[in-house]
């Protein structure tokens, strides 16, 4: 919040090219940890089944913005375009403090969340956090004959955390450690299939010795692919590649690649049954899991499950 409200100047005058806009994304900062808290418990909320409370402080909320907005407009807005933004920010700031207050409120007379006095805390273990499909297809890339695995990932984000987790813990099951130097990160918003081919160039010509890519996404094992064909390598006898998404360019490369598909398709349709389900009273699962599944195609040579 104080971040944003020091950077509001350069924000509004390098970012959006109109300094009008420096009051307004100050008085924007003090709703976002509003916005944040106010999230979290419509979504408990949400998981106990009960939508009156997110109902009633989300019409609240909206007939206070529009009420302040029109106010501040009325006043404010004859001083010119910056003070009329200013005015319907003003409007969503004050709302969400207010919506934020109704739902700790709501939520601080339901039962459900209250904690009792003996009731231990319950943090998540590492174990349940971590993805299992990778350390699962990393094992098997072991155990398929390959000594020396290297990672490709360009993120650092919850999910991108885990996939690396996993990647190390693939290296635990299989009895042995991760090798120093095998896990490549690149930026995530700038890299490109090429510039991934001349890293793992580059990394081969320093005497960087790997037998198989385990990819954090599609287009990272397209690079890998890549790399294979500049170096003479044959693909999967002497390089195995996993990409991760299962996105269309995973069959439009050649040789095929095998890639971990997460089911995204499946998550969203599961998501809005159980949304639905939820909103119109009927029982929903307090749980459901889709486990990924690997789509092997050209790129791997994987010995069979048991």
């Amino acid at each position: 919040m104080l971040l944003q409200v020091l950077l509001a100047e350069p924000a509004a005058r390098y970012l959006l090219h109109d300094t009008r806009a420096i009051l307004a994304l100050q008085i924007l900062a003090p709703s976002l940890p509003f916005m944040a808290a106010a999230g979290a418990v419509r979504g408990c909320f949400l998981a106990a089944r009960r939508v009156h409370p997110n109902v009633i402080a989300q019409l609240i909320e909206q007939i206070i913005r529009m009420a302040i907005a029109i106010a501040a407009l009325r006043v404010l807005a004859q001083w010119g375009a910056g003070y009329g933004c200013a005015a319907v920010v003003l409007g969503s700031t004050v709302s969400e403090g207010i919506s934020c207050a109704l739902m700790f409120a709501f939520a601080a007379k339901t039962p459900e969340f209250a904690r009792r006095a003996d009731e231990p805390l319950q943090p998540y273990t590492q174990k349940e956090l971590y993805a299992i499909v990778l350390p699962v297809e990393g094992s098997r890339l072991l155990a398929s004959g390959r000594q020396n695995v290297l990672y490709l990932y360009n993120s650092m984000s919850f999910s991108g955390r885990n996939k690396l987790a996993g990647y190390r813990e693939g290296y635990a099951d299989a009895g042995r450690s991760a090798p120093e130097g095998l896990a490549l990160m690149l930026d995530a918003y700038r890299f490109d299939v090429a510039q991934v081919r001349e890293l793992l160039a580059r990394k081969w010509d320093a005497g960087a010795r790997f037998d198989a890519v385990l990819a954090a996404d599609d287009r990272l094992a397209v690079g890998a692919a890549k790399f294979a064909k500049l170096r003479g390598l044959r693909i999967p006898q002497d390089l195995s590649i996993i990409g991760c998404n299962n996105s269309p360019i995973a069959r439009y490369c050649d040789p095929e690649l095998t890639s971990i598909d997460n089911r995204l398709g499946d998550l969203c349709a599961s998501c809005v049954d159980g949304l639905m389900a939820v909103l119109e009273g009927k029982p929903c699962p307090a749980d459901a899991a889709l486990p990924a599944a690997l789509v092997e195609r050209e790129s791997t040579d994987l010995p069979k499950e048991e």
